[in-house]
């Protein structure tokens, strides 16, 4: 394949203006080689550090494809099965269903196939993430919205059970087992599996993020240390790191003549064991399923294995193409971007002679559409203020501590006059809707976001519960935190 990238450069550049990206790191290879690396714009946007091949970025969600690996490993040597019941090497996992509980497996986990939504916010931890053993624990408590095996729900608590299972087969915890069974088999001598890899990396991509409410300025962010939901998101690693994991894959797990694991595993691996939703605005991807750890796809006629990662901070992007021996990886110190996407599409289009396209204009009528939504739900929620109404009870009366045993504590506070919200290390002011429900703008996001909180009075009047929407895909059936 011999193509000149360079070409392209021009249009990577406008999307870091476009897209109001910092940075954007890229690599293609072909077979066990990386035939394109270049990197653009500045790691460090207040000293116009420009970042190289060997810069750190965290690298978010595409660290599961990498923990399905290392389970794939173990079966290989015997000591995991795909399809056994998880409470066979983890008795005291359970879910808030019984049939699940006896039955998920780690394909269950490793495909989305578990029935349980997102429950983000039960992990997404602003302070500092609990322990990967509680957070286990958690799972008990957290609602189902489908049946197991029904259908393809995105979650990573389901990912960070995956890797405990590994740290009590093996007794190596994730982070450990990943750097000496992959990385350095690999050499990915850059790569790491806790935060401080990233926050300690003296090469390293800042984290911003955009101005809320903005036209899309960015400011700079904190790196986010949720090193107990490790194995659903929290390698590091760099451009030339990530070129010697996508050939491995798609070489069927061999490198360089090291095997890294079976061509059975891997091929596991890859193949499809989710039906997702269907695009039909991107009839270019007109199939979308999802294997262990990839995104299983069609794109313009080429069998594609993708993932997606994103945090405070950072955005992500792999695609491969296995039949072609080929494949992209983008990495961007900004959260929340689409202008990975476009390039990797851009990227794939001139590799295969494909028709052009103008990704970079879908992906902003995309992020165009998600903002209306978002700006529609917010509407709803103001339509439902009541200005003619009151709280039932003394704004004091709602001060205190509530508790749900999987989301943890949430903190009324009473300030000038003001009810606030603090939750893992997030607060802000109550807004009064109606009666003993109120609004809430919590997310640190790039728009304003508002979800409904309610209050409820016990028998004998007194404030006794806080429930609140934080899961929107149990269909408006609101987490319900305890007065303690």
């Amino acid at each position: 394949m011999n193509l000149d990238f360079s070409k392209l450069e021009g249009f990577v550049t406008q999307q870091l203006t476009d897209f109001n990206v910092p940075s954007m790191s890229i690599t293609v290879v072909k077979g066990e080689e990386a035939i394109y690396s270049k990197c653009f714009g500045y790691k460090d946007l207040e000293n116009k550090l420009p970042p190289d091949e060997n810069t750190v970025y965290a690298i978010a969600s595409l660290s599961k494809a990498m923990t399905a690996t290392c389970v794939g490993i173990l079966v290989d040597e015997g000591k995991l099965s795909w399809d056994e019941p998880v409470t066979n090497y983890l008795p005291e996992f359970r879910m808030d269903d019984d049939f699940a509980t006896k039955n998920i497996t780690l394909r269950d986990m490793l495909s989305h196939n578990s029935g349980l939504p997102r429950h983000d916010m039960a992990w997404y931890n602003k302070k500092e993430c609990d322990t990967t053993a509680n957070l286990v624990e958690r799972i008990r408590y957290l609602k189902l919205n489908k049946s197991p095996r029904s259908l393809y729900e995105y979650n990573n608590f389901m990912f960070m059970a995956a890797g405990y299972v590994i740290e009590r087969v093996t007794g190596v915890p994730w982070d450990k087992f990943i750097v000496e069974r992959l990385f350095k088999p690999l050499g990915m001598n850059s790569s790491s599996a806790v935060a401080k890899g990233l926050s300690g990396a003296e090469n390293k991509a800042l984290p911003y993020k955009p101005i809320k409410n903005s036209l899309g300025d960015t400011t700079l962010t904190k790196y986010l240390n949720f090193d107990g939901m490790g194995s659903c998101g929290t390698v590091n690693s760099t451009i030339s790191d990530m070129a010697k994991w996508a050939s491995m894959n798609l070489l069927g797990g061999t490198y360089k003549g090291k095997t890294i694991l079976s061509k059975k595993a891997i091929k596991e691996i890859h193949t499809p064991n989710a039906v997702q939703r269907a695009m039909p605005t991107i009839p270019e991807i007109p199939i979308i399923c999802y294997g262990l750890g990839w995104g299983v796809r069609a794109y313009r006629g080429h069998s594609n294995l993708v993932h997606a990662g994103g945090i405070d901070g950072f955005s992500t992007y792999i695609s491969l193409l296995p039949n072609s021996n080929v494949g992209i990886v983008v990495l961007a110190n900004v959260v929340g971007t689409n202008a990975h996407f476009a390039v990797a599409n851009t990227f794939k289009d001139f590799m295969f002679g494909l028709p052009e396209k103008d990704w970079a204009a879908h992906m902003k009528n995309d992020a165009q559409k998600m903002l209306d939504e978002i700006t529609k739900k917010n509407d709803a929620v103001i339509a439902a203020r009541k200005s003619d109404t009151m709280p039932l009870k003394p704004l004091e009366s709602y001060v205190g501590t509530y508790e749900h045993k999987g989301y943890g504590k949430v903190e009324i506070d009473l300030k000038d006059g003001k009810l606030h919200m603090s939750f893992n290390g997030m607060s802000a002011e109550l807004t009064h809707s109606n009666y003993d429900t109120f609004d809430v703008d919590l997310f640190d996001e790039a728009v304003t976001f508002l979800i409904p909180v309610r209050f409820f009075l016990d028998r004998v009047g007194d404030v006794s519960q806080l429930h609140v929407d934080f899961e929107p895909a149990l269909g408006g059936e609101m987490i319900e935190f305890v007065k303690v």
